[in-house]
């Protein structure tokens, strides 16, 4: 077994009216990535893998798979 670290994450308001706001899809995966890094004080060449959790964004933006946009 190798071991796991989990050193930083964010979590996006659910809430939020990105259409309105002019959030683009892949500017708010962008959002979500520089949130975890400043939050594990990392930069992005430090990282091995990145995970992405969808709740509904298929339902809301007719894209389901975001980890390409990561």
């Amino acid at each position: 077994m190798s071991e796991t670290f989990v050193l930083g994450g964010v979590q996006t308001d659910f809430l939020r009216n990105w259409t309105r706001e002019g959030i683009t899809l892949a500017a708010a995966v962008a959002e979500a990535a520089e949130g975890a890094l400043a939050d594990a004080a990392m930069s992005a060449d430090e990282v091995g893998v990145g995970h992405v959790g969808n709740f509904a964004s298929e339902i809301f933006t007719g894209q389901g798979h975001l980890g390409g946009l990561l």
